[in-house]
């Protein structure tokens, strides 16, 4: 995490779990998803952790509102493998899933905007 010295780990059971670099004890623990947590993105510049989860779903964690889910994303039809933000535009993100490919959305949606093929630069 960037502002932080802290790992993020999302895990088999559907929570996510924070830890503390330095000490390795655990300092938040929620459960997040109601299957298994696939990819943990951190994002580069603000307060965010994307989870994408067996239960075709990607949610947005804010650090700073005490882990708060601030936004569920839905639309895949199978397990969302990867999710990853936009370098060069931080305020979308792309994710690959099973079955529908990759999608491209923005942070402001809850559904996704268009598909991308899996071999597109922004993932």
């Amino acid at each position: 995490m960037r502002w932080r010295l802290q790992i993020v780990a999302g895990s088999d059971d559907g929570y996510l779990r924070v830890f503390d670099a330095g000490t390795g004890s655990r300092v938040h623990e929620a459960r997040a998803h109601s299957n298994y947590i696939r990819c943990v993105e951190v994002h580069p510049t603000l307060p965010v952790v994307l989870t994408a989860c067996d239960d075709n779903t990607v949610c947005q964690w804010n650090w700073e509102r005490a882990w708060q889910c601030t936004q569920t994303h839905v639309g895949h039809g199978h397990y969302v493998m990867q999710v990853r933000v936009c370098p060069a535009r931080p305020n979308v993100f792309a994710t690959a899933s099973l079955v529908s490919g990759g999608r491209y959305a923005g942070s402001g949606s809850s559904a996704h905007c268009c598909v991308c093929p899996l071999t597109s630069p922004i993932l």
